[in-house]
């Protein structure tokens, strides 16, 4: 299982969690990143400029 942060309108980052099946992706759940969550994705943001 691996969870995925993605930036959408306005700034609000999602976390996606998903499982990899074969060649498919299933989606498990898709919420709120969680304020710690959204730390570690401006991190990550901010490494990859």
């Amino acid at each position: 299982m691996d969870i995925a942060l993605v930036e959408v309108m306005n700034g609000v980052v999602l976390a996606l969690v998903y499982v990899l099946r074969g060649k498919e992706v299933r989606a498990i759940s898709l919420r709120r990143a969680s304020k710690t969550e959204r730390k570690l994705y401006e991190v990550a943001c901010k490494e990859q400029d």
